[in-house]
């Protein structure tokens, strides 16, 4: 008598329930993956909103106003500045100085589709020449 060729049922559901395990760690697997790209995308995201508001605030007259919003994409940034410390013409030891300096505190709320993604705090200086250094003296 010859044996019988093929598979018999009961191998063939341990190769399935073999198999479904293997799938399903793989799933999970690709699941973690996933989310991890759409955390480092996001966080992405925010460092460039981020990195855009400050080189906003680089150039924006923040004597003038103290707070603002700017907008970009599905972007929304408030911003608020706040004086620490202003020197008028001083340097620290209190010499006359040739320029007023200003320390500026700079609060960012950074928002993605009106959903609040970054908080970032800043210290910003701006200076102004008040006095013309003298004349440069050559021997």
């Amino acid at each position: 008598m010859r044996p019988p060729s093929g598979f018999t049922l009961l191998e063939s559901i341990v190769a399935l329930a073999i198999l479904s395990v293997g799938l399903m760690a793989a799933f999970a697997w690709f699941e973690r993956d996933i989310d991890a790209l759409l955390r480092v995308d996001r966080v992405a995201l925010e460092n460039l909103a981020v990195e855009r508001a400050i080189d906003y605030l680089s150039v924006a007259d923040l004597e003038a106003t103290s707070r603002g919003e700017m907008s970009w994409d599905d972007f929304v940034v408030r911003w608020r500045a706040v004086p620490l410390e202003q020197r008028f013409g001083r340097t620290p030891s209190g010499l006359l100085g040739y320029h007023d300096v200003h320390l500026l505190e700079a609060e960012l709320k950074v928002f993605h589709l009106e959903r609040l993604i970054a908080l970032h705090k800043t210290i910003v200086t701006r200076s102004r020449l008040v006095r013309p250094p003298p004349e440069e003296v050559s021997f």
